[in-house]
C-alpha cells in the first residue's frame, strides 16, 4: 500500500511456484498498481466520520428531492431505502396510493449506483391489457396496426437506470405473469421479435407479483 501509494520508491515483486506459472510466463512478476484489479489507494488526509459523511449525504439527496419530515416513523423507512440503494437488486415497495412510494424510488435511485441513468415511472394500471407488451418491452415497426415505427419500451428506456412499475396489483394476472418472466429471466422480447437480454431486471416496484 505504501508503494502504490507513492509513499516509498520501491516495487512489488511476485514469486509463484512452478506448477502455477502457465506455459512461456516467468516464476517472477511485478505487481502492477495501474491494474483494475489492484485496490485504489486514496491518499492520505483527514480522517473522515462514515457515520456523519453518510447522514449528510442521506440529508443532501432528501432536500433535493423535496422529502421533509423528522419524525421516526417516516425517516425509518427513508434510511432503509437509503441503505437498500448500496445494493444492485430488485426492490419491493409496499404502501396504499398516495403514501409516496414514487418518491422513495427516486431516493433509491439517486442514492445508488445508476443516479446517472435514466429513471423512468410507469402507471401499471394505466395500460391496456392489449398494450401491456409494447408499452414495457417495446415493438418493432409493423407488428399490429397502428405499429407505424419502433418502440423501445420501458425496459429499454430505463437501460442501466432504474425503471418504477407503479400499481402491479391493479394489473390483469395475465400481464403479471408476463412480467414475472421478465425479472425473472432477464430477457424480453419486443412484439414481433427476437428475444433481448436486459442488465437487470425492473427497480422498484409497488405490489406484490401474482
Amino acid at each position: 500500500m505504501l508503494a502504490a501509494s507513492g509513499e516509498i520508491p520501491a516495487r512489488i515483486l511476485q514469486t509463484r511456484a512452478l506448477r502455477f506459472v502457465p506455459q512461456g510466463q516467468t516464476r517472477v512478476t511485478e505487481i502492477d498498481f495501474t491494474d483494475p484489479a489492484f485496490p485504489q489507494i486514496k491518499p492520505f488526509g483527514p480522517l473522515v466520520d462514515e457515520e456523519e459523511d453518510e447522514a449528510s449525504d442521506f440529508q443532501t439527496i432528501c432536500a433535493e428531492l423535496g422529502i421533509v419530515g423528522d419524525h421516526e416513523a417516516f425517516t425509518k423507512p427513508l434510511k432503509t431505502a437509503y441503505t437498500l440503494a448500496q445494493y444492485d437488486s430488485d426492490v419491493l415497495l409496499l404502501g396504499e396510493t398516495g403514501v409516496g412510494k414514487e418518491v422513495f424510488a427516486q431516493l433509491i435511485h439517486r442514492a445508488g449506483s445508476r443516479y446517472k441513468k435514466p429513471f423512468k415511472a410507469v402507471n401499471c394500471a394505466a395500460i391496456p391489457e392489449n398494450l401491456f407488451e409494447s408499452e414495457l418491452f417495446g415493438h418493432v415497426r409493423g407488428a399490429f396496426t397502428g405499429a407505424v415505427a419502433e418502440r423501445k419500451g420501458a425496459f429499454r428506456e430505463a437501460d442501466g437506470g432504474t425503471l418504477f412499475l407503479d400499481e402491479l396489483g391493479e394489473m390483469p394476472v395475465s400481464c403479471q405473469a408476463k412480467l414475472l418472466r421478465a425479472i425473472q429471466f432477464k430477457k424480453i422480447q419486443r412484439v414481433s421479435s427476437q428475444f433481448l437480454r436486459i442488465p437487470r431486471a425492473a427497480g422498484p416496484a409497488s405490489e406484490i407479483l401474482a
